[in-house]
Protein backbone atom coordinates (compact mmCIF):
# COMPACT_ATOMS: atom_id res chain seq x y z
CA UNK A 1 0.00 0.00 0.00
CA UNK A 2 1.30 3.45 -0.91
CA UNK A 3 1.82 6.21 1.64
CA UNK A 4 -1.06 8.27 0.25
CA UNK A 5 -3.55 5.41 0.58
CA UNK A 6 -2.43 4.69 4.16
CA UNK A 7 -2.92 8.36 5.17
CA UNK A 8 -6.38 8.42 3.58
CA UNK A 9 -7.54 5.23 5.39
CA UNK A 10 -6.34 6.51 8.79
CA UNK A 11 -8.05 9.91 8.39
CA UNK A 12 -11.28 8.27 7.28
CA UNK A 13 -11.33 5.83 10.27
CA UNK A 14 -10.68 8.59 12.82
CA UNK A 15 -13.37 10.81 11.33
CA UNK A 16 -15.99 8.06 11.39
CA UNK A 17 -15.18 7.18 15.03
CA UNK A 18 -15.51 10.82 16.13
CA UNK A 19 -18.84 11.18 14.33
CA UNK A 20 -20.18 7.96 15.89
CA UNK A 21 -19.20 9.16 19.38
CA UNK A 22 -20.91 12.52 18.83
CA UNK A 23 -24.07 10.87 17.54
CA UNK A 24 -24.34 8.53 20.56
CA UNK A 25 -23.91 11.38 23.01
CA UNK A 26 -26.41 13.74 21.33
CA UNK A 27 -29.52 14.11 23.48
CA UNK A 28 -31.07 17.34 22.18
CA UNK A 29 -31.86 18.97 18.82
CA UNK A 30 -29.07 21.50 19.18
CA UNK A 31 -26.57 18.72 19.75
CA UNK A 32 -27.89 16.85 16.70
CA UNK A 33 -27.46 19.94 14.58
CA UNK A 34 -23.91 20.25 15.91
CA UNK A 35 -23.27 16.63 14.91
CA UNK A 36 -24.62 17.36 11.39
CA UNK A 37 -22.39 20.46 11.08
CA UNK A 38 -19.39 18.48 12.27
CA UNK A 39 -20.13 15.73 9.77
CA UNK A 40 -20.43 18.35 6.97
CA UNK A 41 -17.07 19.91 7.87
CA UNK A 42 -15.54 16.45 8.12
CA UNK A 43 -16.79 15.54 4.65
CA UNK A 44 -15.25 18.73 3.26
CA UNK A 45 -11.97 17.92 4.98
CA UNK A 46 -12.08 14.41 3.54
CA UNK A 47 -12.68 15.79 0.06
CA UNK A 48 -9.71 18.16 0.33
CA UNK A 49 -7.48 15.40 1.73
CA UNK A 50 -8.70 13.03 -0.96
CA UNK A 51 -7.68 15.59 -3.59
CA UNK A 52 -4.31 15.94 -1.92
CA UNK A 53 -3.83 12.18 -1.76
CA UNK A 54 -4.81 11.82 -5.44
CA UNK A 55 -2.25 14.43 -6.41
CA UNK A 56 0.31 12.63 -4.26
CA UNK A 57 -0.47 9.33 -5.97
CA UNK A 58 -0.13 10.90 -9.40
CA UNK A 59 3.16 12.48 -8.39
CA UNK A 60 4.42 9.13 -7.12
CA UNK A 61 3.29 7.40 -10.29
CA UNK A 62 4.89 10.06 -12.48
CA UNK A 63 8.27 9.45 -10.93
CA UNK A 64 8.62 6.64 -13.44
CA UNK A 65 8.32 8.25 -16.87
CA UNK A 66 6.56 6.19 -19.54
CA UNK A 67 8.33 5.25 -22.71
CA UNK A 68 7.95 7.95 -25.40
CA UNK A 69 7.00 6.61 -28.80
CA UNK A 70 7.40 8.69 -31.92
CA UNK A 71 4.30 9.08 -34.13
CA UNK A 72 4.62 7.33 -37.42
CA UNK A 73 2.33 8.54 -40.21
CA UNK A 74 0.55 5.73 -42.00
CA UNK A 75 1.99 4.94 -45.37
CA UNK A 76 -0.14 6.34 -48.19
CA UNK A 77 -1.75 3.72 -50.31
CA UNK A 78 -0.17 3.42 -53.69
CA UNK A 79 -3.52 3.02 -55.44
CA UNK A 80 -5.09 6.33 -54.28
CA UNK A 81 -6.39 8.12 -57.41
CA UNK A 82 -5.05 11.61 -58.15
CA UNK A 83 -7.02 14.34 -59.89
CA UNK A 84 -5.33 17.21 -61.69
CA UNK A 85 -6.39 20.49 -59.97
CA UNK A 86 -7.87 23.25 -62.13
CA UNK A 87 -9.41 26.65 -61.32
CA UNK A 88 -12.25 28.30 -63.27
CA UNK A 89 -13.84 31.77 -63.09
CA UNK A 90 -17.58 32.41 -63.18
CA UNK A 91 -17.32 36.01 -64.36
CA UNK A 92 -20.62 37.87 -63.96
CA UNK A 93 -22.10 41.13 -65.15
CA UNK A 94 -24.82 42.00 -62.66
CA UNK A 95 -28.28 43.40 -63.53
CA UNK A 96 -28.36 47.06 -64.60
CA UNK A 97 -32.10 47.68 -64.17
CA UNK A 98 -34.85 46.08 -62.12
CA UNK A 99 -37.01 43.37 -63.60
CA UNK A 100 -40.26 44.32 -65.29
CA UNK A 101 -43.30 44.17 -63.03
CA UNK A 102 -45.73 41.33 -63.48
CA UNK A 103 -49.43 42.14 -64.15
CA UNK A 104 -50.25 41.26 -60.55
CA UNK A 105 -47.55 43.61 -59.21
CA UNK A 106 -48.81 46.45 -61.43
CA UNK A 107 -52.38 45.99 -60.17
CA UNK A 108 -51.15 45.84 -56.58
CA UNK A 109 -49.22 49.12 -56.80
CA UNK A 110 -52.16 50.87 -58.49
CA UNK A 111 -54.44 49.69 -55.71
CA UNK A 112 -52.00 50.92 -53.06
CA UNK A 113 -51.85 54.34 -54.71
CA UNK A 114 -55.62 54.67 -54.96
CA UNK A 115 -55.95 53.65 -51.33
CA UNK A 116 -53.34 56.21 -50.23
CA UNK A 117 -55.15 58.99 -52.15
CA UNK A 118 -58.50 58.13 -50.59
CA UNK A 119 -57.33 58.06 -46.98
CA UNK A 120 -54.99 61.04 -47.23
CA UNK A 121 -56.05 64.27 -45.51
CA UNK A 122 -57.19 67.19 -47.71
CA UNK A 123 -54.73 69.89 -48.63
CA UNK A 124 -54.89 72.80 -46.06
CA UNK A 125 -55.44 75.71 -48.46
CA UNK A 126 -56.01 78.29 -45.70
CA UNK A 127 -52.67 77.43 -44.12
CA UNK A 128 -50.56 77.85 -47.26
CA UNK A 129 -52.43 80.64 -49.09
CA UNK A 130 -53.72 83.98 -47.85
CA UNK A 131 -57.46 84.27 -48.28
CA UNK A 132 -58.35 86.23 -51.42
CA UNK A 133 -54.75 86.25 -52.71
CA UNK A 134 -53.78 85.57 -56.30
CA UNK A 135 -52.00 82.37 -55.30
CA UNK A 136 -55.18 81.05 -53.67
CA UNK A 137 -57.24 81.85 -56.78
CA UNK A 138 -54.75 80.03 -58.99
CA UNK A 139 -54.77 77.01 -56.72
CA UNK A 140 -58.56 76.85 -56.60
CA UNK A 141 -58.81 77.23 -60.38
CA UNK A 142 -56.34 74.41 -60.89
CA UNK A 143 -58.16 72.19 -58.39
CA UNK A 144 -61.48 72.87 -60.16
CA UNK A 145 -59.94 72.00 -63.53
CA UNK A 146 -58.58 68.74 -62.12
CA UNK A 147 -61.97 67.89 -60.63
CA UNK A 148 -63.70 68.52 -63.96
CA UNK A 149 -61.19 66.42 -65.86
CA UNK A 150 -61.45 63.60 -63.36
CA UNK A 151 -65.24 63.77 -63.47
CA UNK A 152 -65.15 63.56 -67.25
CA UNK A 153 -62.95 60.51 -67.05
CA UNK A 154 -65.10 58.92 -64.36
CA UNK A 155 -68.23 59.07 -66.51
CA UNK A 156 -68.19 55.67 -68.29
CA UNK A 157 -70.50 54.82 -71.14
CA UNK A 158 -72.87 51.88 -71.03
CA UNK A 159 -70.79 50.11 -73.67
CA UNK A 160 -67.67 50.42 -71.53
CA UNK A 161 -69.49 49.05 -68.53
CA UNK A 162 -70.78 46.05 -70.49
CA UNK A 163 -67.38 45.07 -71.90
CA UNK A 164 -65.65 45.51 -68.52
CA UNK A 165 -63.32 48.33 -69.54
CA UNK A 166 -61.53 50.24 -66.75
CA UNK A 167 -63.51 53.20 -65.52
CA UNK A 168 -63.22 56.02 -63.02
CA UNK A 169 -59.94 56.52 -61.22
CA UNK A 170 -58.61 53.26 -62.68
CA UNK A 171 -58.41 54.92 -66.09
CA UNK A 172 -56.63 57.93 -64.58
CA UNK A 173 -53.93 55.72 -63.07
CA UNK A 174 -53.58 53.74 -66.28
CA UNK A 175 -53.07 56.93 -68.24
CA UNK A 176 -50.42 58.08 -65.74
CA UNK A 177 -48.69 54.70 -65.95
CA UNK A 178 -48.71 54.90 -69.74
CA UNK A 179 -47.20 58.35 -69.57
CA UNK A 180 -44.40 57.01 -67.37
CA UNK A 181 -43.66 54.24 -69.84
CA UNK A 182 -43.45 56.79 -72.66
CA UNK A 183 -40.99 58.97 -70.73
CA UNK A 184 -38.80 56.04 -69.60
CA UNK A 185 -36.00 54.64 -71.73
CA UNK A 186 -36.74 51.35 -73.53
CA UNK A 187 -35.81 48.18 -71.67
CA UNK A 188 -34.54 46.54 -74.85
CA UNK A 189 -31.27 47.75 -76.34
CA UNK A 190 -29.86 47.47 -79.84
CA UNK A 191 -27.87 44.43 -78.71
CA UNK A 192 -31.13 42.73 -77.67
CA UNK A 193 -32.69 43.44 -81.06
CA UNK A 194 -29.64 42.11 -82.93
CA UNK A 195 -29.14 39.24 -80.44
CA UNK A 196 -25.48 40.21 -80.07
CA UNK A 197 -24.28 37.70 -77.48
CA UNK A 198 -20.85 39.37 -77.30
CA UNK A 199 -22.27 42.69 -76.06
CA UNK A 200 -22.49 43.55 -72.37
CA UNK A 201 -25.46 45.92 -72.82
CA UNK A 202 -28.04 43.19 -73.36
CA UNK A 203 -30.53 41.55 -71.00
CA UNK A 204 -30.13 44.48 -68.63
CA UNK A 205 -32.42 43.00 -65.97
CA UNK A 206 -30.55 39.67 -65.69
CA UNK A 207 -27.12 38.31 -64.80
CA UNK A 208 -24.76 37.64 -67.71
CA UNK A 209 -21.99 35.01 -67.50
CA UNK A 210 -18.84 34.82 -69.62
CA UNK A 211 -18.35 31.58 -71.54
CA UNK A 212 -15.53 30.73 -73.94
CA UNK A 213 -15.57 28.17 -76.72
CA UNK A 214 -12.68 25.76 -77.13
CA UNK A 215 -12.78 22.86 -79.60
CA UNK A 216 -16.53 23.38 -80.09
CA UNK A 217 -17.15 23.08 -76.33
CA UNK A 218 -18.45 25.98 -74.21
CA UNK A 219 -16.96 26.40 -70.72
CA UNK A 220 -16.10 29.03 -68.16
CA UNK A 221 -12.49 30.30 -68.41
CA UNK A 222 -10.29 27.76 -66.62
CA UNK A 223 -6.77 26.38 -66.39
CA UNK A 224 -4.46 24.08 -64.39
CA UNK A 225 -2.87 25.11 -61.11
CA UNK A 226 0.78 25.91 -61.78
CA UNK A 227 3.35 24.95 -59.15
CA UNK A 228 2.62 26.48 -55.74
CA UNK A 229 -0.19 28.75 -56.94
CA UNK A 230 -3.36 29.11 -54.94
CA UNK A 231 -6.76 28.69 -56.58
CA UNK A 232 -7.55 32.41 -56.80
CA UNK A 233 -4.10 33.14 -58.26
CA UNK A 234 -4.63 30.53 -60.94
CA UNK A 235 -8.11 31.87 -61.70
CA UNK A 236 -6.86 35.46 -62.08
CA UNK A 237 -3.90 34.38 -64.24
CA UNK A 238 -5.99 32.25 -66.59
CA UNK A 239 -8.62 34.97 -66.93
CA UNK A 240 -5.93 37.40 -68.11
CA UNK A 241 -4.37 34.84 -70.44
CA UNK A 242 -7.65 33.84 -72.07
CA UNK A 243 -9.63 37.11 -72.08
CA UNK A 244 -6.92 39.78 -72.04
CA UNK A 245 -6.04 42.48 -69.54
CA UNK A 246 -8.46 45.15 -70.77
CA UNK A 247 -11.17 44.22 -68.27
CA UNK A 248 -11.68 45.66 -64.80
CA UNK A 249 -12.60 42.55 -62.82
CA UNK A 250 -12.75 41.50 -59.19
CA UNK A 251 -12.72 38.01 -57.67
CA UNK A 252 -15.40 37.96 -55.02
CA UNK A 253 -13.64 35.45 -52.74
CA UNK A 254 -10.53 33.32 -52.45
CA UNK A 255 -12.69 30.30 -51.71
CA UNK A 256 -14.42 28.32 -54.46
CA UNK A 257 -18.22 28.19 -54.61
CA UNK A 258 -18.15 24.62 -55.88
CA UNK A 259 -16.22 22.00 -57.78
CA UNK A 260 -16.77 19.13 -60.18
CA UNK A 261 -14.78 16.03 -61.13
CA UNK A 262 -14.13 14.71 -64.59
CA UNK A 263 -12.52 11.33 -65.25
CA UNK A 264 -10.20 10.69 -68.19
CA UNK A 265 -10.69 7.71 -70.44
CA UNK A 266 -7.05 6.83 -69.91
CA UNK A 267 -4.77 7.98 -67.04
CA UNK A 268 -2.45 10.87 -67.86
CA UNK A 269 1.12 10.95 -66.51
CA UNK A 270 2.04 14.15 -64.68
CA UNK A 271 5.33 15.45 -63.23
CA UNK A 272 4.61 13.85 -59.83
CA UNK A 273 1.51 11.70 -60.16
CA UNK A 274 -0.50 9.84 -62.71
CA UNK A 275 -3.85 11.59 -62.98
CA UNK A 276 -7.05 9.66 -63.48
CA UNK A 277 -9.13 12.80 -63.99
CA UNK A 278 -9.51 16.53 -63.46
CA UNK A 279 -11.03 18.38 -60.49
CA UNK A 280 -12.12 21.92 -61.34
CA UNK A 281 -12.78 24.50 -58.60
CA UNK A 282 -15.04 27.44 -59.52
CA UNK A 283 -14.52 30.97 -58.15
CA UNK A 284 -16.94 33.85 -58.70
CA UNK A 285 -15.89 37.19 -60.17
CA UNK A 286 -17.44 40.49 -61.29
CA UNK A 287 -16.73 42.70 -64.28
CA UNK A 288 -17.07 46.46 -63.92
CA UNK A 289 -15.68 47.78 -67.21
CA UNK A 290 -13.88 46.72 -70.37
CA UNK A 291 -14.44 43.88 -72.81
CA UNK A 292 -12.93 40.53 -73.72
CA UNK A 293 -9.98 40.27 -76.12
CA UNK A 294 -9.99 36.56 -76.71
CA UNK A 295 -6.80 34.53 -77.01
CA UNK A 296 -6.07 32.74 -80.28
CA UNK A 297 -6.39 29.40 -78.49
CA UNK A 298 -10.15 29.84 -78.28
CA UNK A 299 -12.81 30.15 -80.97
CA UNK A 300 -15.22 32.71 -79.52
CA UNK A 301 -16.79 34.09 -76.33
CA UNK A 302 -20.29 35.06 -75.26
CA UNK A 303 -22.10 36.86 -72.44
CA UNK A 304 -25.09 34.66 -71.66
CA UNK A 305 -27.97 34.42 -69.22
CA UNK A 306 -28.47 31.34 -67.07
CA UNK A 307 -30.99 29.83 -69.50
CA UNK A 308 -28.68 30.52 -72.45
CA UNK A 309 -25.76 28.88 -70.62
CA UNK A 310 -27.85 25.75 -70.16
CA UNK A 311 -28.56 25.62 -73.89
CA UNK A 312 -24.88 25.73 -74.89
CA UNK A 313 -22.99 23.61 -72.35
CA UNK A 314 -23.14 19.83 -72.12
CA UNK A 315 -25.58 18.11 -69.78
CA UNK A 316 -22.76 16.82 -67.58
CA UNK A 317 -21.22 20.27 -67.27
CA UNK A 318 -24.59 21.84 -66.49
CA UNK A 319 -25.27 19.31 -63.74
CA UNK A 320 -22.05 20.48 -62.08
CA UNK A 321 -22.34 24.26 -62.50
CA UNK A 322 -26.09 24.93 -62.75
CA UNK A 323 -26.56 25.34 -59.00
CA UNK A 324 -23.72 27.92 -58.86
CA UNK A 325 -25.54 30.40 -61.13
CA UNK A 326 -28.26 32.80 -60.06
Amino acid sequence: MSVARHIRSVVKAESLQSLRALALGATSGSQARAVFAASKSTRAALASRRHYSTVTEEADASSVLPEVREYEAPAKAANVPHYEPHAAVILTRGPIITKELTPFEKEYFQYQRRLADEISSPFPVDFYFKKGSLAEKRWLAAAEARAKGEAAVQAPTQEEIERGAPTGSERVFEEEAGLGEKLAQPRQTEADKKNDIKALDRKLDQNLYLLVKEKDVWRFPYGPVDGQETLHETAARRLDEICGVDMNTWLVSRHPVGHMKFKFKNPVAGPKFTYVGRRTFFLKGRIFAGQVKLSNEYQEFAWLTKDEVKERVTDTYWDGVGAMLM
